[in-house]
């Protein structure tokens, strides 16, 4: 059987995750539900394939861990529902960058939680993911436009984008047009 393209793969799952959002913007089930349906048809296709494939799992090797692994998935499905929810009272780009922001989160707390060292490397990382995590959106340039644009200009790479929030009064097609001219030079 030939492998697929990891490239291909990729692609294809970041725009399952990327479209995310807008599903579930328009979809009327709740959040929870929702994650129910998605775990249910996540374990279906992981037992077809597993059933193709010819693999077994290996319930006697892991039986001690299945607590764990119970606790992690019922973990992962409270954070599939607050995802979703955030995805209905704020801006998709918003939820997502958010949602991308829960292992910075997990680094502050594990020191506290955990009593792990928190290195001056672990420091940084975290301050800068947070830095980075500040949303530079349309109403707050529309307000600091001078500051911004002078910071974009004099460096090499526009570091600051823009993005439009719910309160936004442009179209997010034209600021993602807008970015993309910017950046690469071209207008579209």
């Amino acid at each position: 059987m030939k492998k697929a393209d990891p490239r291909l793969l990729l692609v294809v799952a970041m725009t399952v995750f990327g479209t995310l959002g807008l599903f579930v913007r328009n979809i009327p089930v709740s959040s929870g539900e929702l994650a129910l349906y998605r775990a249910v048809l996540a374990a279906l296709l992981i037992g077809v394939y597993l059933l193709v494939s010819r693999q077994k799992i290996p319930f006697a090797r892991i039986k001690k861990e299945v607590p764990l692994l119970l606790l992690s998935g019922a973990a992962m499905g409270v954070n599939w529902i607050l995802l979703f929810e955030a995805y209905r009272y704020t801006s998709v780009s918003v939820a997502t960058l958010s949602y991308y922001f829960a292992p910075v989160i997990v680094t502050l707390v594990c020191p506290i939680l955990f009593h792990e060292k928190l290195t001056g490397k672990k420091f940084l990382c975290f301050v800068m993911s947070t830095l980075g995590l500040v949303l530079i959106t349309d109403k707050l340039v529309a307000k600091c436009s001078a500051v911004v644009f002078e910071y974009k200009l004099t460096r090499k790479r526009p570091l600051i984008v823009e993005m439009p929030d719910r309160h936004s009064d442009s179209n997010p097609g034209d600021s993602i047009k807008r970015y993309i001219s910017e950046v690469v030079g071209v207008k579209i």
